[in-house]
């Protein structure tokens, strides 16, 4: 768990919240772009979660 930072707990709840707030039957370019955004950051997120951590010597 230490290698998720402050800035890393921050941009997930912004990001879930943009996903909660997404209206899908109207959805606007710049709707589409946050989407997009959005899921690739949760994965990126994912990712770095899962990928051991270096360690530093």
């Amino acid at each position: 768990m230490n290698r998720l930072n402050s800035t890393d707990l921050l941009a997930f709840v912004l990001m879930t919240i943009l996903l909660l707030e997404i209206d899908f039957n109207n959805m606007t370019t710049l709707s589409w772009i946050g989407l997009v955004v959005s899921v690739l950051w949760f994965i990126l997120f994912i990712i770095k979660i899962i990928l051991p951590a270096k360690e530093k010597k």
